[in-house]
């Protein structure tokens, strides 16, 4: 048995492919690319009914956040299955992103119109952290 073959099967159980760096660069980059536009409401989404993402998904994108989908911070080789359910998650996140559109920034849209016609005066000549969107939403 090779001695790269023989440390996976030690180190993981069952004998894995795992993928060079390059590749998973690769795809972390275009994972980063596609998750961008959802940032800035990310925590929104994430709890929003419409959400398509389960609990290891948004797990997997925390964690890659917290490194800035760099696999050197980690050391990280991916095997051939999350690279793969990666791959899954950009797809998901692109087929997904009108809806996104739709169901989180709309409403935060309709959610700002409602304070402004609500607190006309802080809205538009106060600070936005006396608004308290928190009691609002």
């Amino acid at each position: 048995m090779h001695i790269q073959q023989k440390m996976n099967r030690d180190l993981t159980g069952p004998l894995i492919n795992l993928i060079p760096g390059r590749e998973t660069r690769t795809v972390l980059a275009e994972l980063n690319r596609t998750i961008d536009p959802y940032l800035f409401f990310w925590d929104e989404w994430i709890v929003h009914e419409d959400c398509n993402l389960v609990s290891s998904e948004v797990h997997f994108i925390a964690q890659q956040s917290a490194v800035a989908f760099n696999p050197r911070i980690q050391g990280m080789l991916m095997s051939r299955q999350a690279l793969s359910d990666a791959r899954m998650l950009k797809y998901k996140l692109d087929v997904f992103f009108p809806v996104f559109k739709n169901a989180v920034i709309l409403e935060f849209l309709f959610l700002a119109i409602r304070i402004s016609r609500k607190h006309t005066e802080v809205f538009f000549d106060g600070p936005i952290a006396m608004l308290d969107l928190s009691k609002e939403m």
